[in-house]
């Protein structure tokens, strides 16, 4: 072979492994996206799903029937299949996403693949000391299990996320809550409220199904319904305390823009999944500016308007999930010992509350012509869904025509399908609370009486447990449109491999210092994606 030949052959191995790396790394590419099969029907349980095809990294093609969606891999009836995999895969009736170059359900985003690879390799090659990586945030639903790396350690860390929320929709089951996320502490269990977007009344009945498919230990305390009945084309959202904001004439932002002036108008005007996510390419840990990302927003303002309501349809990614995994992992022996002081010392837990919101949830702000004044944040909600969250928005201080709304989180912690600002006085709703007729565990015990009212009753499940739950639904009013939230309370432990090297003392120094988290993010994230092209 030519050197030139070579040459080329190297340029376009590179390439290969970076496309590879970044697309395997679905939690901070977002090159993929579905199309003809929603993902979430491959892991709804009881619903079997049309055959599949797939193409592997190493060209090998198949069939899969019957496919289900694990955490890691996608399991299945082996059909047609055609390549050197084909015996190993016939063997294990599943296939490891990692090794998923094309799957029917998905299209390659071509343009965010070659922009991702290029930064990456650019980087790589004219920066010293420092790992320029391109990428962006991941996919809320479902994601691939990426395999997360503590630089040296060697470490492989799986997420984990909450209690897992099916709704029946009359034909089949799909994923609709990931319910009271980021709450670890028997002594701080959340109420948490989700629109259930699936859910549709059949013969009378609202039928949900709770699972824990995770490695975690969940404890619910309560679970009930509201159901809120308003006017056609009133958007109903919840807001963090549990109020039920409603939505006449949601106005889309004029304007938007990520916090380097890239323009994101077209992702986030409208709510059609194609989502605004952190783009990491040319960032630098050691610059406080370069640790943060989000989204400036400007909408138009009537005259006279003192007040607003906020909404957004969003999530955490899978890269959040993965930085409180690795958090978990760096304690070590003294784990244990965290959540011991955290359940009995109030202070500790106001410390570790403070240190979640500042580094973990999207800040919103609003500038009222010297600064931006804070207004409060959407909490975080698991990466499996895009979760709508709204918000009361004083006006108070802002002059001018326009309202200039921030949203700010940790770079590549989160990912936004739509924003929107509503003017209007609250419009009329009727809300009805239903407790569950029947709840049953898969053993048949009966859990009304546990699930009934926040009390410190809990169901504790491990992983596999699965309760049946049917409300019976109230008739519906004619004329009138109908949303259904989920209100449920409780709070889970997951299971976490301790690090190699464990680290409690640096854990202890990015809970109270403001950035520290970020920091480790980027650099993490920077070597994950460096190691991945390398290897």
């Amino acid at each position: 072979m030519s050197t030139p030949s070579r040459h080329r052959s190297r340029r376009a191995t590179a390439r290969a492994a970076a496309l590879a790396a970044v697309c395997a790394l679905d939690i901070a590419s977002g090159c993929v996206r579905r199309t003809t099969i929603e993902l979430d029907a491959l892991r709804a349980p009881n619903v079997p799903p049309s055959r599949i095809e797939l193409t592997l990294r190493d060209d090998t093609r198949l069939e899969l029937g019957h496919p289900r969606l694990l955490r890691r891999a996608i399991a299945g009836e082996v059909g047609d299949c055609e390549g050197a995999s084909c015996e190993r895969v016939r063997a294990e009736e599943r296939v490891d996403l990692v090794h998923v170059r094309h799957l029917q359900a998905f299209e390659t985003d071509p343009a965010a693949v070659v922009a991702l690879a290029l930064g990456f390799v650019a980087g790589a090659l004219s920066i010293t000391g420092a790992v320029v990586a391109a990428a962006n945030g991941g996919r809320p639903a479902p994601p691939p299990d990426v395999v997360v790396s503590t630089p040296g350690s060697g470490e492989r860390y799986t997420s984990f996320s909450c209690p897992q929320v099916y709704s029946f929709d009359g034909r089949g089951w799909s994923l609709d809550s990931g319910t009271y996320s980021g709450a670890h502490l028997a002594a701080a269990p959340r109420t948490d409220h989700d629109v259930l977007e699936h859910l549709v009344a059949v013969d009378g009945e609202y039928r949900l199904r709770m699972l824990n498919e995770l490695s975690e230990t969940d404890h619910t305390d309560a679970l009930r319904l509201r159901v809120v009945d308003h006017d056609p084309g009133v958007r109903v959202a919840p807001a963090l305390d549990g109020s039920l904001l409603t939505f006449t004439h949601p106005r889309p932002p004029v304007s938007a823009r990520d916090l380097r002036g890239g323009d994101a108008h077209a992702l986030v005007a409208t709510r059609d999944e194609r989502l605004w996510r952190s783009r990491i390419d040319a960032r630098d840990p050691d610059r406080a500016e370069d640790l943060r990302d989000g989204l400036v927003l400007e909408f138009e303002r009537p005259a006279g308007a003192t007040h607003a309501r906020l909404w957004m349809r969003g999530t955490t990614t899978p890269w959040a999930e993965r930085m409180v995994e690795d958090t978990l992992a760096r304690l070590g022996s003294a784990a244990e010992g965290f959540f011991a002081r955290l359940e009995s010392d109030p202070a500790a837990r106001e410390g570790l509350v403070r240190g979640m919101i500042r580094e973990g949830m999207l800040q919103v702000s609003v500038w009222d012509g010297a600064a931006w004044r804070p207004r409060g944040y959407f909490w975080e909600s698991g990466p499996e869904l895009l979760k709508e969250q709204a918000m009361q928005l004083p006006l108070e201080g802002v002059v001018g025509d326009r309202v200039r709304v921030r949203l700010d989180a940790p770079l590549a912690f989160w990912t936004i399908d739509a924003v929107a600002l509503d003017f209007d006085a609250p419009a009329e709703t009727q809300v009805r609370e239903l407790l569950p007729r029947l709840a049953r565990h898969a053993s048949g015990a009966d859990l009304r009486a546990t699930l009934a009212a926040v009390d410190g009753q809990m169901h504790t499940a491990a992983r596999g447990d699965r309760v049946e739950l049917t409300f019976d639904a109230p008739p519906e009013v004619p004329g009138r449109a109908r949303t259904v939230v989920l209100v449920s309370t409780g709070w889970y432990r997951p299971e976490v491999a301790p690090a190699a090297e464990p680290d409690p003392a640096a854990v202890a120094r990015m809970l109270a210092e403001p950035g520290a988290l970020s920091r480790r993010s980027l650099t993490l994230l920077q070597h994950t994606l460096l190691t991945a092209v390398l290897r």
